[in-house]
Formats: structure tokens, sequence, C-alpha cells
């Protein structure tokens, strides 16, 4: 599950290739993270050595050492000086998983026959049964059923 930790600073304790997947971080930030992330839950920050700066998904942490997926807002991948540092961001993937969430557990889609389900571009679906209903059992989900067609929103 996607984390906020918005007080969430690190700095490097080693030099970071651009082939990086992990990277060892100060005592100080590994501890806030073991504290906040759980053995399922991500984060992203940003690393920034005041020469370069990247978007990254924080995945998990093993002792002082991150696991970390690599230009996931398509800023690029850089190689980062020892002490650069790491601070988390709310940025478009993060808001991306957020509504991925919501519209995974708050909603139910059911229907007959084989369903297709086709992502046709950021946050709209073609969903396409011989007879379809969605509803959701939150207060905050509404959904307009004008069959075809359906209106999801979110309070």
């Amino acid at each position: 599950m996607l984390k906020s930790i918005p007080n969430f600073v690190a700095r490097t304790a080693t030099l970071m290739t651009t082939a990086a997947t992990a990277i060892e971080i100060d005592q100080a930030g590994a501890d806030m993270l073991r504290d906040k992330l759980g053995e399922d839950d991500w984060m992203y920050a940003s690393i920034d050595d005041g020469i370069s700066y990247e978007v990254v998904r924080i995945n998990s942490l093993s002792g002082k050492t991150v696991y970390i997926d690599r230009n996931v807002e398509n800023t690029g991948v850089y190689a980062f000086n020892l002490n650069a540092k790491l601070t988390y961001i709310l940025g478009t993937e993060a808001v991306n998983d957020v509504i991925e969430d919501v519209l995974y557990n708050q909603l139910d889609m059911t229907g007959t026959g084989a369903a297709r389900v086709t992502r046709t571009e950021q946050f709209k679906w073609n969903i396409h049964v011989d007879k379809v209903t969605i509803h959701s059992d939150y207060p905050d989900i509404t959904v307009i059923d004008l069959y075809p067609t359906f209106f999801i929103t979110k309070k």
C-alpha cells in the first residue's frame, strides 16, 4: 500500500550508479522507513544531489539499504554523489496509485459472460460484457448507471 511520509528526509551513504536499484541511506532515514513502511508498503521520493534530480519508488528496506524502482515519473535515470538527499514526494505516480487503489478496493464490477477490461488511457477503461452492474458500498463513491455507460465519482 502507498504510504505518505511527508517528513521523510534521508541522505545516501554511498555513490549511486545509473544501474543501481538498491542504495544505502543514513541511519535516521532507515529508522523512519522501518517505523512507517510495512512489508507490502511503498512510497515515492525524489533524489537530488544538486546536479541531478530523479523520482523513485521505495519498495522495501533491509538494514540501511532501500530497494527502489527508478525513473518512475520519466525524470531520467542518473548517477548520484554521496550524500544526495532523498525526500518524500507526492507526485503523479503516487496520485495514480491512490486513484487505482480507491477504484480497485471500493468498487464491485459484476456481469454475465466473459468480461473484457481494457485501459484506454490514464483513469479510463473500456469494460465489455453483455450486461454489467457496478456499485460501491462506500458513501463517498457514486456510480451513475446509464447502461452501457457508467460514471463513477468520488466526493
